[in-house]
């Protein structure tokens, strides 16, 4: 077996708790850092009133056999026929039960996580193994690896131990978008699950209640997630949160148009919501121990994640079981 006994991930996201499963099966002891609260990255979800809801990607797609049979194995992911329009025909999607987030707490079932807990360096250890420091200055380690699957704007300073990587990293570029999560009170429920057209303010909005094991806090309520245009987001993306709730409510109670009273809301500010690069897969140097993965090395989405995290678990087992 290689000498890789025990290893740290930097995000809790999808690419991170995947490569944290597929590690902790190979017998290496894996810690898995994240600087929110909980898991999920991007594929977190919200405390809202006395329910929650989703406030990440609200569905995913399967453009690959390979994730598809990987789907398939997963006990918490069912397939979403959503309704787009009274007239077309559903698309299908996927989404984990209860909640997206459930998906990367489930993955980590076999590993540690240190929750609440920002990364700031990777820096080497005297016997040669590598170490983290939190930015107040707190260290964990030694580790034999060390996997940095945070966005990219983020790990390229995790990175500053391998330039190259930390270079590639550097070049992504991000887009950002405004999203907000709103309970409302309806008189009826509404017919159309996914709203998804032209429109200068609002990009998409699709009923969370009406997900698989969803549903609102009370009989005549509904939990919508709406997502702002990114071109939109972009010019405004450091306006007063409360602006952007009211003018994002305001279009989607003209789109809907029919009166609701909202009784939860959230509003969020994705600063790295989608990633326009070249496919590279992964990163990972044997030498130094270091590598990296998300869907910023891959295509974009949910599905960009775990290949990412995929290739690198392939590379770095393949090692492994061949030392």
């Amino acid at each position: 077996m290689s000498d890789i006994q025990n290893a740290a991930i930097i995000g809790a996201g999808l690419a991170g708790c995947y490569l944290a499963q597929q590690l902790t099966k190979a017998g290496i002891a894996t810690t898995v850092f994240e600087k929110s609260r909980g898991t999920g990255g991007r594929l977190s979800s919200c405390r809202l009133g006395e329910g929650s809801a989703d406030l990440g990607a609200p569905y995913f797609d399967a453009t690959t056999d390979e994730f598809r049979d990987w789907i398939k194995t997963q006990p918490n992911i069912v397939q979403w026929c959503d309704i787009s329009s009274p007239a077309t025909p559903a698309p299908t999607r996927y989404t984990a039960t209860p909640r997206q987030s459930a998906l990367t707490r489930a993955l980590l079932s076999d590993s540690t996580l240190c929750a609440a807990t920002r990364i700031a360096s990777i820096q080497e250890h005297s016997d040669g193994r590598k170490q983290l420091i939190t930015d107040d200055q707190q260290t964990y380690g030694p580790f034999d690896a060390v996997f940095v699957c945070a966005p990219a704007q983020q790990a390229a300073d995790l990175l500053s131990p391998e330039p190259d990587f930390a270079d590639i990293a550097s070049r992504v570029q991000p887009t950002m978008n405004w999203v907000i999560v709103i309970e409302v009170e309806v008189e009826d429920s509404t017919e159309v699950n996914h709203y998804e057209a032209p429109h200068l303010v609002i990009a998409r909005a699709i009923k969370d209640s009406a997900k698989p094991g969803r549903k609102a806090s009370a009989e005549n309520r509904e939990t919508w997630m709406i997502e702002a245009d990114a071109d939109w987001s972009r010019v405004h993306e450091d306006a007063d949160a409360d602006w952007v709730y009211e003018t994002l409510l305001s279009a989607f109670a003209a789109v809907l148009a029919r009166p609701f009273n909202v009784t939860g809301k959230r509003t969020h500010r994705w600063l790295y919501s989608r990633h326009i690069n070249p496919v590279i897969g992964s990163l990972w140097n044997e030498k130094n121990r270091i590598g990296a993965c998300g869907d910023w090395l891959d295509i974009r989405g949910v599905e960009g994640a775990w290949r990412s995290a995929h290739d690198l678990s392939q590379r770095v087992l393949a090692r492994t079981k061949a030392g």
